[in-house]
C-alpha cells in the first residue's frame, strides 16, 4: 500500500538527509540506482560511489551517466539488463539509493518485490509525488547533484575499495548476456555494441 513519504527539502530538512547518510555509511551492501533525473550529477555520483565503494547501476534513460568502464559499474538495470545488474540489485542490497528515477515499470522490472532492500530504500528526486509511490522510502526531495553532494559531505569515512560481496558477484556474473556482441562488426549492428 501507499505510504506518504517523509520529505527532505534540501537546505530545509537536514534530519532526513542525515538519516539517508547514516543508512549509506552503515550499509554492508549499498547499491546506487540512477535514473534520467540524475543525468546532470555525474561528478557527484562518481564521488559518492567511490567514497562508499558502492556499485552503481543506471536505468536506460541514464545510460552513460556513470562510466561503464569503472570497476563499480553494473551497467543498466531494466528488463534488458545484464546478469550482473540483476544479480546485485535483487540479491537484495541492504540499502538501495535511487537517484532521479520514478521506479516505474521498466526501471523496477515490473515493480519487482526483489528490488526491496533489507534495511532502507533512499529515494532522491525533485518531484515529491513520485517518491514512495511504489516502494516505501526515506525521501530526499531536491536536485540530484545537490543531494548527492550533501550526502557525500555528510559521510566522513574515507574512500573504500569495492566490498568483497560485490567483487565476488562481478567475478561470477557477466555484465552482458552476450559479451562477444559488444565488439561484433556484424550488420545489422548488435544492441550490445551500441
Amino acid at each position: 500500500g501507499y505510504r506518504a513519504p517523509r520529505v527532505a527539502l534540501l537546505g530545509a530538512d537536514q534530519v532526513t538527509l542525515q538519516e539517508a547518510a547514516r543508512h549509506l555509511a552503515q550499509a554492508e551492501r549499498p547499491v546506487l540506482l540512477v535514473g534520467n533525473g540524475g543525468r546532470h550529477a555525474a561528478g557527484e555520483l562518481l564521488e559518492l560511489a567511490e567514497k562508499l565503494g558502492c556499485p552503481v547501476a543506471t536505468t536506460c534513460g541514464a545510460k552513460g551517466v556513470f562510466p561503464e568502464s569503472h570497476p563499480l559499474s553494473l551497467g543498466i538495470f531494466s528488463f534488458g539488463s545484464g546478469p550482473l545488474a540483476r544479480a546485485v540489485l535483487t540479491a537484495p542490497p541492504d540499502v538501495l539509493c535511487v537517484v532521479g528515477s520514478r521506479l516505474g515499470e521498466f526501471s523496477s522490472m515490473n515493480f519487482s518485490e526483489l528490488l526491496k532492500p533489507s534495511r532502507a530504500l533512499i529515494h532522491i528526486d525533485r518531484e515529491p509525488t513520485c517518491i514512495g509511490r511504489n516502494y516505501a522510502a526515506v525521501a530526499v526531495v531536491g536536485d540530484a547533484a545537490c543531494a548527492l553532494s550533501a550526502l557525500s559531505a555528510a559521510i566522513t569515512a574515507p574512500a573504500v575499495a569495492p566490498p568483497p560481496w560485490c567483487v565476488e558477484l562481478m567475478r561470477r556474473e557477466q555484465r552482458l548476456e552476450r559479451p562477444q556482441a559488444s565488439c561484433s562488426a556484424t550488420v545489422p549492428i548488435q544492441p550490445e555494441r551500441v
